[in-house]
Formats: structure tokens, C-alpha cells, sequence
């Protein structure tokens, strides 16, 4: 008898052992799996905010949550572009498309201001391009100016400045009485979309006509 209770003590201690081990083991394990699950949270992913709505197309720029992306601005019209100016340059440009038969890139248009008659006003300067022109595929970019004369915008002259196969234009700006470019001209390699030679050229207003002025060679 003395020998089965000094063996159920025995157990007694050994179950006793066994459970604080258990505790024990439940109160180290528990924060380490809080712990362990938070370290392994999977990153947030983060957001691209694109303008007006539309999801982003293959190899469009990224953008961060709240920037955006801003398309560029199609119309090259700088904001200091008199009032009314404008209005007077469609109503010029509708009547070249009737009498060229083409239609205008309307993107390829660009107007600055400046004095080109030396009065103190601000007159206009206007780069722009006709295409399919008596039904070809053809593109002519032309300038015209207007000046300013009592408070109004008067057409004073155009001409054709460039075009396919000949050299591509910029306006730049008008200083000094002349209207200033950038030009693009061809190679003899280059394909027809994209002359290579970098270049500029002016032109001044000189009784009633554009007459070009091209820089000299360079030393």
C-alpha cells in the first residue's frame, strides 16, 4: 500500500510538472506568434492616380497616390495672347482652308506676340498648318501676322514656311521687329516624318511682305 501511494504522488507531481511546463510554454509562445505574424504582414500596394478616370496604358508614366498624371496641353497658345486676337486668326485660317481645299492641324498651331512695326503695341505672329491640300497627303506649315492698329487686329501678310520634305517649324517668338524659329531640315537619309538638321531662321515684316533672314554660317 505504502508502495502505489508513494507511486501516485510520484504522477501526481510529474502531471503537476507537466501542466506549468504547458503554462509556461503558452505564455512565451503566444507573443512570439503575435510577433512573428506581424513582422511577415504583407506590404501595402501601393495606388496610381491617373487623370480623368482611365487606367494607365502600357508604358505610361507612373504616379504616386494624389499626384496624378497631367496630359499635356495640345494648344501651343501662350496666355498672353490679346483678347480677341484669337478669333481674328480662325476667321483668317477658315478662309485658307476653303481656298487651299486642305484641312488645319489644328494641334500644329502656335501664336506669339511682340512688336513688329515698332508702334509699342503688341502685335501678332501666327505658325500654322494646312494639310491634304487639293486632296494630296501633303503638309504645309505657313506664317501670318496681324498687326495691331487702333485697338484692332489687322492681317497684314502670310507666306508658306515649311512643310514635307522641306523642314519642319517652331515659332519661337518675336524680337527686335522680327519673328523668330527653330527649323528641323532633312537630310538626305532622313525618312519624311522626321527631318535631323537643327536649325533657325527669322523673318521680318518689310512693306507688306515676310521676308526671311537666315543666320550666316557659323565660325
Amino acid at each position: 500500500m505504502e508502495t502505489k501511494s508513494r507511486s501516485s504522488i510520484k504522477g501526481a507531481r510529474k502531471r503537476a510538472d507537466l501542466l506549468r511546463m504547458f503554462i509556461v510554454a503558452g505564455l512565451l509562445v503566444g507573443p512570439m506568434l503575435a510577433l512573428s505574424t506581424t513582422s511577415h504582414a504583407l506590404p501595402q500596394v501601393r495606388s496610381s492616380s491617373f487623370s480623368l478616370g482611365s487606367s494607365p496604358r502600357a508604358g505610361a508614366p507612373s504616379a504616386m497616390p494624389g499626384e496624378g498624371v497631367e496630359l499635356p496641353a495640345v494648344r501651343q497658345t501662350p496666355l498672353e495672347v490679346p483678347a480677341g486676337a484669337e478669333a481674328v486668326v480662325n476667321r483668317f485660317i477658315k478662309n485658307q482652308q476653303s481656298g487651299a481645299r486642305g484641312t488645319e492641324y489644328a494641334e500644329g498651331r502656335k501664336i506669339v506676340t511682340g512688336d513688329l512695326d515698332n508702334d509699342g503695341a503688341p502685335d501678332i505672329a501666327v505658325l500654322y498648318t494646312l494639310e491634304g491640300a487639293h486632296g494630296g497627303n501633303d503638309y504645309n506649315q505657313y506664317l501670318a501676322v496681324f498687326l495691331s492698329i487702333n485697338g484692332k487686329y489687322v492681317y497684314k501678310a502670310h507666306r508658306r514656311v515649311g512643310g514635307r520634305f522641306e523642314r519642319n517649324m517652331d515659332l519661337k517668338s518675336i524680337e527686335n521687329g522680327k519673328v523668330l524659329f527653330d527649323t528641323m531640315e532633312y537630310l538626305p537619309k532622313d525618312p519624311s516624318c522626321c527631318p535631323s538638321k537643327k536649325g533657325s531662321t527669322q523673318f521680318t515684316l518689310s512693306q507688306g511682305k515676310l521676308i526671311e533672314i537666315k543666320p550666316g554660317p557659323t565660325k
